[in-house]
């Protein structure tokens, strides 16, 4: 895009940005046409999101042009639904927030005419329409942190398979190797009837079957010891007694960090305590 620049805080939007502007809104409403955001899939979303990201962005790169600023509540409402429908409530909370602010905004600059010249704000609909709007976004913004809330808080470990293709290896805190390696992580409930869950590592390059004889790291016994929207940590519970020799090793040896905005899994730490090393397993 190619901007006239009158300043290091100002520039208008040339037509070319402006040609390409109309053009992307053009699409998004056609696309609406088609079919209602509701309707769409997974992929017909994300397509949406990816022009409404281009949109906004133009939007936000020009504060002072009339022509794209009326269409900022608009598109990030768009954007904030197709992020809702997606489960990626974080987003949508942003767009949702930033909304409510151009609505308190336009609310105080209502009220402040109303307050100097009298009966303005009434008669620019300040005292109903604006303020229905600014209660309907408030209790959408509540919507929408209920369902963050609810759909991710917890993680479900109830019988979860994490397949990685990455992993880096880190000892004292420093990255010491790692690569492209093929590794799964399984964690069920307790195979021994125990509280918690139990843990396996397991290697999968010779195919992604998850085989006995294939095994990376025994099972250890976890439990979970803290939960966020955003992370997950567990931690060895009892002790391993070496057969015939006695020597008993702890599990509390062993851990688990498992990063998980969104309510996605992206990666899982495995944290080997007495030894302060660290493994890092990713998509």
């Amino acid at each position: 895009m190619t901007t006239i620049d009158l300043g290091t805080d100002f520039s208008w939007a040339s037509e070319e940005v402006k040609t390409e502007y109309n053009e992307m809104c053009l699409i998004v409403s056609i696309k609406l046409r088609q079919k209602p955001l509701r309707e769409c899939s997974p992929d017909e979303l994300n397509n949406m999101i990816e022009f409404l990201d281009a949109i906004i962005d133009t939007i936000e790169l020009y504060p002072q042009e009339k022509l794209f600023q009326k269409d900022n509540k608009q598109m990030r409402k768009l954007r904030m639904n197709a992020s809702y429908l997606l489960h990626q409530f974080e987003k949508s909370e942003r767009d949702c927030l930033f909304i409510l602010n151009l609505l308190e905004a336009e609310k105080q600059s209502f009220d402040f005419y109303e307050a100097k010249y009298g009966g303005i704000g009434a008669l620019f609909g300040a005292d109903n329409t604006l303020n229905e709007e600014i209660n309907h976004y408030r209790n959408t913004l509540n919507i929408i942190r209920s369902r963050f809330k609810k759909e991710i808080s917890v993680l479900n470990l109830h019988d979860f398979v994490f397949y990685s293709g990455h992993h880096y290896r880190f000892e004292q805190g420093s990255e010491v190797g790692g690569g492209a390696v093929k590794r799964v992580i399984r964690i069920q409930d307790s195979i021994s009837g125990n509280e918690g869950y139990s843990v396996t590592i397991y290697d999968t390059e010779e195919d992604d079957s998850l085989r006995e004889d294939r095994v990376s790291m025994s099972t250890k016994p976890m439990k979970i010891l803290a939960s966020s929207p955003t992370e997950t940590e567990m931690r060895g519970w009892g002790v391993y007694t070496v057969p015939l020799v006695g020597i008993q090793i702890p599990y509390s040896n062993y851990g688990l960090t498992i990063r998980h905005p969104f309510g996605q899994v992206e990666e899982i730490t495995l944290h080997m305590f007495d030894r302060n090393v660290d493994i890092k397993y990713k998509l």
